[in-house]
């Protein structure tokens, strides 16, 4: 007969075994519905001849859906029996790679809003095509640098998470750089975004009429939009920070479902009302007009 001292063991064994679980099974969920999300609304901008969105937008959500399904690689493989070494080594190189590239897409999207209100307001030179180029491909770059400096690791440094969830380098150096790299850029984002509402704010006659323009490149909805998005950075970061102090480092399979959960924001946020149109055509039969679809 187990004593209380061994019971209470067990008991708090099996409810850590249970928390563990369901934590893995929304994980899984959260990322496939965020994945999902993310391609229907990428693929229907891309398809639609009537959607009109920047480079930028086919980016970020480019980005965030490599980051999402890099995820979900380890499906099958979360519980005790550990995954092939070189599936391991792969995932962990894709997660390394996607964060940071994640982030600075999320720039180079907020950085052409940036100019495009700068443009409005004080009537001035919109991004070159030069800069806009750059602007563009640096997340690439960053991506494909990420990859090959993680891929060249040593594979007994690959190891699965302490929560099963998903693989990482053993190393705390590899997670002190990407951790910097992404708050870095994130907060770049958000000194961006509050800059954008300052211009629009101090120049409202001017901007609320270009802005509401059909023919202009960006619409006020656009910020709204923009200005929520960087409120949940703020939100998330400041969650990064809380479970990354208090909590330790990332063995709370708490803290990994509530990240994931940043695909599935990023779906409603950019899901806008012209991509209604072209899933429900009767839409345009009840005497209602689509929205111009405009530059984003």
């Amino acid at each position: 007969m187990a004593s209380p001292l061994q019971s209470f063991s067990l008991r708090g064994d099996q409810r850590e075994f249970n928390l563990q679980r369901t934590s893995t099974l929304a994980f899984n969920i959260i990322n496939i519905v965020g994945a999902i999300g993310i391609a229907v609304i990428f693929l229907t901008a891309l398809c639609a001849k009537s959607i009109s969105r920047w480079r930028e937008w086919y980016l970020l959500l480019f980005m965030w859906f490599i980051t999402t399904i890099s995820y979900l690689l380890l499906i099958g493989w979360q519980s005790e029996e550990g995954p092939p070494s070189g599936l391991c080594l792969f995932q962990a190189t894709m997660i390394y790679a996607s964060h940071p590239s994640s982030a600075l897409a999320a720039i180079a999207f907020v950085v052409r809003e940036w100019f495009a209100v700068r443009s409005i307001v004080y009537k001035s030179q919109s991004l070159s095509a030069t800069k806009g180029h750059w602007l563009f491909i640096s997340p690439i770059i960053l991506w494909i640098a990420i990859m090959i400096e993680i891929s060249s690791a040593d594979v007994s440094q690959i190891r699965r998470s302490s929560t099963g969830m998903y693989c990482r380098v053993a190393s705390n150096i590899p997670n002190v750089i990407s951790l910097g790299l992404e708050l870095l850029f994130l907060v770049t984002i958000v000194v961006f975004q509050v800059w954008v509402l300052a211009m629009v704010s101090n120049h409202w006659k001017v901007a609320r009429k270009a802005l509401r323009s059909s023919g202009g490149s960006i619409r006020l909805t656009t910020i709204v939009r923009l200005s929520c998005f960087a409120l949940g950075v703020l939100f998330f970061m400041g969650l990064e920070v809380i479970f990354s102090t208090v909590n330790g480092s990332d063995n709370k399979p708490q803290r990994n479902v509530v990240l994931a959960s940043i695909s599935v924001s990023i779906f409603i946020v950019f899901l806008q009302k012209d991509m209604f149109y072209v899933w429900f055509p009767s839409l345009n039969f009840q005497g209602i007009s689509p929205p111009p679809s405009g530059g984003l």
